[in-house]
């Protein structure tokens, strides 16, 4: 999954403090997945709010679908496993054939 390294691009640029924290490469309901795990500060004038996310890509018939999950550091520890829950949940189901009537971005 090559493509990863753009989704890592606005945050490394534009955030402060961005850090790797994992990567992985699962198959979630037969469809190719990585699952990231970082954080970033956002820092404004009079404040600085430190940030984690997972993100999800999950690669269907050529589609890329991203799911983020985030909240403040200090409470991801909280949400961890809801947030993988409700990634490890995601079908993506293989569009009907007559797409005459789907709306295709």
């Amino acid at each position: 999954m090559i493509f990863i390294n753009r989704f890592y691009t606005p945050y490394n640029i534009g955030a402060d403090q961005y850090e790797v924290y994992s990567e992985e490469y699962p198959t979630i309901h037969d469809t190719d997945a990585c699952i990231l795990e970082f954080g970033y500060a956002i820092v404004g004038a009079d404040a600085k709010q430190a940030m984690r996310c997972m993100t999800a890509v999950l690669i269907h018939h050529d589609v890329a679908y991203v799911i983020t999950c985030k909240s403040r550091a200090e409470t991801f520890g909280l949400y961890r496993q809801a947030f993988r829950a409700c990634i490890d949940s995601i079908r993506i189901e293989t569009p009907p054939i007559d797409t005459d009537n789907a709306v295709i971005h």
